[in-house]
């Protein structure tokens, strides 16, 4: 993780964190669609399915909302 200011990231995904302020502002998760919806600081929605992830597939509908 990079938490220095020296230290440059060398992952894409760690430059768009800690770089450029990349952020998760919410999770929506819909069952009857299989969705989980993962909305960014930027405004973009990333989508994929809850049963692709064995937990959250196994997951109670309480336990998915909090």
């Amino acid at each position: 993780m990079n938490i220095s200011n020296k230290y440059r990231a060398k992952d894409p995904i760690d430059r768009l964190i800690f770089e450029n302020g990349l952020r998760i502002k919410n999770l929506f998760f819909d069952r009857g669609l299989d969705l989980l919806a993962i909305i960014l600081n930027t405004g973009k929605i990333l989508e994929c399915k809850i049963s692709d992830y064995p937990k959250l597939r196994t997951a109670s509908t309480e336990q998915l909302s909090s």
